[in-house]
């Protein structure tokens, strides 16, 4: 009996998987591994609601015995202006560099917590990386700054104040 060779030309049927042979399949040693993704601890800086440590906790995910240890600390090279009156956010400062903005700095150890925090922030903030200054000593960190447009009817002078925030909003948004 005659045999009949096998077209490789031709595409496979519709829903049919395809098929290779063992020869095709490169070696395990050289098929490309992902690189190993570490996380690095990084402190970010705010100067929001994010100071309170109780909303630091819950937007973070904090879970019980994880505490939000937050330092005082100040940036310089960026403004601080009002989102809506209510929410600070910080935006480059025109011409000679920025001023120095106080805030609070925490350490995030949990790559999921700078997820949440990104979340908490919207789209109307992306982060930025910036000196935090921590008593004498300035680490590397982030912070979150303004994503729109600077010119932003949106944006108002003005100030944060957590004292403020803690007696009139805070209740109604965290209980």
């Amino acid at each position: 009996m005659e045999s009949t060779p096998v077209d490789d030309t031709r595409p496979a049927a519709a829903g049919a998987a395809p098929t290779t042979g063992a020869s095709d399949l490169p070696a395990d040693r050289d098929v490309p591994q992902p690189a190993a993704v570490t996380f690095e601890p990084v402190y970010y800086f705010f100067s929001g609601s994010l100071m309170d440590e109780d909303v630091l906790r819950s937007v973070a995910g904090l879970g019980p015995g994880q505490p939000a240890e937050l330092r005082d600390a100040w940036i310089e090279g960026l403004d601080m202006k009002m989102w809506m009156g209510v929410y600070p956010t910080l935006l480059p400062r025109p011409g000679d560099g920025g001023g120095k903005v106080g805030g609070r700095a925490w350490l995030a150890e949990d790559p999921v917590h700078c997820d949440r925090l990104q979340r908490y922030e919207t789209s109307a903030c992306r982060p930025a990386d910036v000196d935090i200054h921590l008593g004498g000593t300035v680490v590397r960190g982030r912070t979150f700054r303004w994503a729109r447009d600077p010119g932003s009817l949106e944006l108002s002078e003005g100030a944060f104040d957590l004292e403020h925030y803690r007696k009139y909003f805070k209740p109604h948004i965290f209980g």
